[in-house]
């Protein structure tokens, strides 16, 4: 991978801390919601002009109550080429951190991501997995997929 490839996908990471991004959007009307999103986070207009002259928004999903936020983007110079751009928490009064202290990981924040990959790879309706630790320590996972990253160990 080179240089420019990866300043690339460094900036199109950015993308991922916008809400409100619509299916389809590139271009002058991803430029305006980025500019209103990503301004205050340190992103510079070249940055976002750049983006979204690049970049194609396939699919977002921003409504997590974990925090976890996933955008689906194609390359608009090179089509059928997609970039997956993903954060965790960026909201105050979200705690992944507890989750990452006590459990080794923000848990709900992966099952968000699980999701949010099954709805990208599949058609129709979609089991969505689900994880739940109760206060004794034992495991339990309801309407879950046969994926093993939400499985309990």
């Amino acid at each position: 991978m080179d240089v420019s490839r990866v300043t690339q996908a460094a900036f199109a990471s950015q993308i991922s801390y916008a809400t409100g991004l619509q299916s389809g959007m590139s271009g002058t009307a991803l430029q305006a919601r980025l500019e209103t999103e990503l301004r205050a986070k340190g992103v510079s207009l070249s940055q976002q002009i750049e983006l979204a002259e690049h970049y194609r928004v396939v699919h977002q999903n921003d409504d997590s109550e974990t925090g976890f936020s996933g955008v689906l983007l194609e390359d608009l110079s090179n089509p059928g080429s997609y970039t997956l751009s993903l954060r965790g928490s960026d909201s105050p009064g979200l705690n992944p951190d507890a989750s990452n202290a006590v459990m080794g990981a923000a848990t709900n924040q992966i099952v968000d991501l699980v999701n949010f990959y099954l709805r990208l790879t599949h058609s129709g309706p979609v089991n969505q997995c689900r994880y739940s630790r109760t206060v004794d320590g034992a495991c339990t996972n309801r309407n879950r997929t046969d994926i093993s990253a939400v499985g309990c160990e």
